[in-house]
C-alpha cells in the first residue's frame, strides 16, 4: 500500500506544475519533488527503503539521538544512547540502519542485542510503555 501511495505522490509531484516539494508529515521531512521522485524510482528498483524520508533525527536535551516518524510504522521510536553519539555522522547511519530493520521487523516488544558496523555489540531495549527502543552499548 505505502509503494502504491508514494508511486502516485512521485507522480503527482512531477505533473504538477506549482508543486515544489513534497512533505511526508510523520516526520517532518520536506524535500524537493526532484529528490522525492529519485527516492521512489531507488526503492522500487533497488529495495533500498527511503528511511531518512520516514524518520528524521534530531538530539534530546541529554545529548541522545531521537528518530522522528518511526512511530508511523512500528508505533515506536528509537533513542541512541549519548555515549554512541560522539560522531553525529556515525550515530545517524547507526540509527538510520536501526530505522530501516524496524521499518522491515515492526516494533521491539524485548530486550535484543545487535552488531553495530563498528563490531561493537549493541543493546536495543523497549522502555516499559513501549513507545521508545533505547539503544545503548550491549
Amino acid at each position: 500500500m505505502l509503494r502504491g501511495f508514494l508511486d502516485v505522490a512521485a507522480k503527482l509531484s512531477v505533473s504538477l506544475d506549482a508543486c515544489r516539494g513534497v512533505c511526508w508529515a510523520a516526520s517532518g521531512t520536506v524535500i524537493s519533488c526532484d529528490a522525492f521522485v529519485q527516492l521512489v524510482d531507488r526503492w522500487f528498483k533497488d529495495g533500498v527503503l527511503p528511511d531518512y524520508l520516514f524518520a528524521s533525527l534530531k538530539s534530546n536535551s541529554e545529548g541522545a539521538l531521537e528518530t522522528c516518524g518511526l512511530a508511523y510504522f512500528t508505533g515506536q521510536e528509537l533513542e541512541i544512547h549519548p555515549g554512541l553519539v560522539g560522531d553525529r555522522h556515525q550515530a545517524s547511519l547507526l540509527a538510520l540502519r536501526i530505522v530501516s530493520q524496524l521499518v522491515h521487523r515492526g516494533a521491539l516488544t524485548k530486550a535484543e542485542h545487535a552488531i553495530a558496523p563498528d563490531g561493537s555489540v549493541l543493546q536495543l531495549v523497549p522502555t516499559p510503555d513501549g513507545k521508545t527502543v533505547l539503544v545503548g552499548a550491549g
